[in-house]
């Protein structure tokens, strides 16, 4: 013996009034729904993103991108001491060129800015220098700041901004940290 008979289930509360021509009347409305929506489903796979992926500048690029000025420099613990320097010290230009992106040295150029600490010094000077340590220092063929070395860490390179620091020695004091920001 079944559960149920057919008879019964179609002479259910919710079933009384289900015929064969409503169950096609409902295939007849369903059926431009489904292919529809077949179509949608197949093409969302063909639709890709763009790739607008722009790799990152190298540090190379980075640094020979343009010219770079003084903005602020800072001595642990004492902080900003951008007002101790002189004009003629905060006006200079740092240039920086490389033969292509990937190289990690290059040539260089000093320039003294319209202000000048002294008159009878060479508007520009040259130098060399060479990303060292997997970028995480510039070595400088010459001494850029006094009391200073030629290695400086980068603590910072954007598009804007070149953070350097290193140890300084400025007597009468004691060897310190100074942290000098240049900007574009």
């Amino acid at each position: 013996m079944a559960f149920f008979s057919i008879s019964t289930l179609f002479q259910g509360k919710h079933l009384a009034n289900f015929t064969i021509s409503t169950l096609i009347s409902m295939q007849k409305q369903l059926f431009p729904l489904t292919i529809l929506a077949t179509i949608i489903m197949s093409l969302l796979p063909a639709c890709k993103k763009e790739d607008n992926f722009v790799s990152p500048e190298t540090k190379t690029e980075l640094l020979v991108k343009t010219s770079w000025k003084f903005e602020k420099a800072e001595a642990s613990p004492v902080g900003d001491i951008s007002s101790e320097l002189e004009a003629c010290q905060t006006d200079n230009l740092l240039i920086f060129s490389a033969a292509s992106a990937s190289s990690t040295s290059g040539t260089g150029t000093l320039d003294d800015g319209p202000t000048k600490c002294d008159p009878s010094d060479p508007q520009t000077s040259s130098f060399n220098w060479e990303l060292i340590n997997d970028g995480a220092v510039l070595r400088s063929s010459v001494i850029l700041f006094p009391g200073g070395s030629a290695d400086f860490t980068i603590v910072s390179l954007t598009g804007t901004s070149l953070v350097l620091s290193q140890q300084m020695t400025l007597d009468p004091y004691p060897a310190t940290t100074v942290t000098v920001t240049l900007k574009h």
